[in-house]
């Protein structure tokens, strides 16, 4: 049979629009750094599903749930851990409070698949919309799935 089989992988070209990530704001620098600008910290960084390394970073379109209202001075997005390709945008345009949400868009190329737990961080849940209606796919992973694979060496 010389029928040719054709195979395509579905990446971030057809299925990235597909998916949002929201993330809550954990932290807001009480001062300015040496940039001038303060720093927001996210719930999420790139290796919770966004894992391209600094020199393949992608612009994630980033938006505040519910500000409509850019400020004068910009932001610096960050994810939580010290590292410095955890970083979404340096020149974000809103200024937020801690506990606001944001939805970082176009999100939905390898998601899970894409996150690690790097520096103990654990993954997060996914949640599917269909025909309007959210549900539950994959849950939050707790610090027990983290370590179930650890062996107690004694």
């Amino acid at each position: 049979n010389d029928v040719p089989k054709i195979m395509i992988e579905p990446g971030r070209c057809l299925v990235a629009e597909s998916g949002i990530i929201e993330s809550e704001v954990v932290l807001v620098s009480k001062k300015d750094y040496e940039d001038n600008r303060r720093w927001v910290y996210l719930d999420i960084g790139r290796f919770g599903g966004l894992a391209e390394t600094e020199a393949e970073a992608i612009k994630y379109k980033i938006l505040p749930v519910n500000k409509t209202n850019k400020s004068v001075k910009k932001v610096s997005v960050v994810g939580p851990i010290c590292e410095s390709a955890d970083y979404f945008d340096k020149n974000f345009e809103y200024d937020l409070d801690e506990s606001e949400l944001l939805v970082i868009c176009s999100s939905g190329a390898y998601g899970f698949s894409m996150s690690s737990n790097y520096n103990a961080r654990l993954k997060p849940p996914e949640v599917m919309i269909k025909e309007g209606k959210a549900h539950l796919i994959r849950k939050r992973e707790t610090f027990e799935d983290l370590i179930s694979n650890e062996l107690n060496l004694k």
